[in-house]
């Protein structure tokens, strides 16, 4: 027990209790529903940029095989 009588099992649960929903302030795993929606928003973004890059890497890759070459 440490000296406010509460087993150290406890107070672990209890604080990662706190980190998981945090009521005073308003966080959930330490972020606040704004932040949330701005880590969302910035890799929908940047995974949306991504493919949009493979794409089109695709795209001129494939432009420059010839259709005739080779046949089977």
């Amino acid at each position: 027990m440490n000296g406010r009588g509460k087993a150290n099992g406890t107070i672990e649960q209890e604080s990662f209790g706190q980190f998981l929903f945090n009521k005073d302030k308003g966080t959930c795993l330490g972020r606040t529903a704004k932040s949330w929606v701005q880590i969302l928003g910035f890799y929908v973004v940047f995974y949306s940029l991504l493919a949009a890059f493979w794409i089109g890497c695709l795209a001129i890759f494939l432009r420059t095989l010839d259709d005739k070459v080779p046949r089977y």
